[in-house]
């Protein structure tokens, strides 16, 4: 492919990136800052199947509060055919309603993800139906999507985490 060409077609992903990312979500509104922090391991059992654990917590109220936590195992059959896999997930949730107190949610869910090449990009459609067994509210089936642009580029991660609370004796 041609340079500009290349250069363009970056340019535009990086764009539809950034407004796709930007725009309003629902949160957990207490006025102060989040923290969320997300950790999963994954590993090939054999050829055509891959298993995943993924745990996440999320902080509110300046980061002081756990609200939010989840446990998610997965596997994915990979060898239906080079361009799709197939995932089979049981999420478990624990949130705090308005009231302050626990709740249960379980999630069983179903991925469909297509997967191709642009130019020099891989690209990916996630397609996931949800059960969510919710313990206060009624059941529901959730569809969610998610795409993915990944861009050839090597980078080299610095992570940097600082988070300051002041403490003050009572």
């Amino acid at each position: 492919m041609k340079k500009p060409l290349r250069t363009t077609a970056y340019a535009f992903a990086i764009l539809v990136c950034y407004y796709a990312c930007n725009t309003p979500c629902l949160a957990y509104d207490d006025e102060g800052f989040q923290f969320w922090t997300t950790a999963s391991v994954s590993v090939d059992i054999d050829k055509d199947w891959k298993a995943k654990f993924e745990e996440e917590f999320r902080l509110g109220d300046d980061g002081g509060n756990l609200y939010y936590q989840h446990s998610d195992l997965g596997f994915t059959y990979t060898s239906l055919a080079e361009w799709i896999d197939l995932g089979f997930n049981y999420r478990q949730v624990f949130e705090k309603d308005g009231s302050g107190k626990w709740r249960q949610e379980n999630r069983p869910h179903l991925n469909i993800t297509l997967k191709t090449q642009l130019f020099d990009l891989d690209l990916s459609n996630r397609s996931r139906f949800e059960y969510r067994d919710r313990e206060n509210n009624k059941d529901v089936w959730r569809y969610r999507n998610k795409v993915t642009v990944k861009f050839p580029l090597e980078l080299t991660p610095l992570a940097i985490n600082r988070v300051r609370r002041r403490m003050e004796r009572y």
